[in-house]
């Protein structure tokens, strides 16, 4: 059975916005990766990206723009709809909901596999889907 699911990228500065993953996490846990969620029946995955954006850090973006549409590389059952929002707001006023932590990463950084926690002060893996650091990429191909 397909899957489809949202990924939504805020980014400022060169810089995307991830979270650290719940330890009790039903996918990835103590993972970095992008707020996401999965698009709920009735629902549109703008309306999805938009409520899951809300949910998890309490971010209500000025405009959010659609990335692309793609069967996931690493999961093929998943369609993956890809958001991106400018963070507008500073990283102080959002109220982390879901995860352990959060931060502004390079794409460098993220293709390191390893991102480190300022929270916890130590490095945490991020979700092993070449998914991720292409994505990223796509983004900022997409606002060059």
């Amino acid at each position: 059975m397909r899957r489809e699911v949202v990924v939504v990228l805020p980014y400022a500065g060169g810089r995307v916005l991830m979270h650290l993953r719940d330890r009790n996490a039903k996918y990835n846990p103590e993972m970095w990766g992008f707020f996401s969620g999965g698009v709920e029946p009735g629902e549109t995955p703008m309306e999805c990206a938009l409520r899951e954006i809300e949910e998890e850090i309490n971010l209500k973006p000025a405009a959010i723009h659609k990335l692309d549409s793609r069967q996931s590389e690493d999961l093929t059952h998943v369609v993956s709809h890809a958001f991106y929002c400018a963070l507008d707001v500073p990283l102080d006023s959002l109220i982390l909901r879901e995860g352990l932590d959060s931060g502004l990463f390079t794409v460098e950084e993220i293709e390191s596999g390893q991102l480190y926690s300022g929270k916890f002060k130590r490095p945490f893996p991020v979700a092993p889907f070449r998914y991720i650091p292409n994505t990223v990429k796509r983004l900022f191909k997409r606002l060059e």
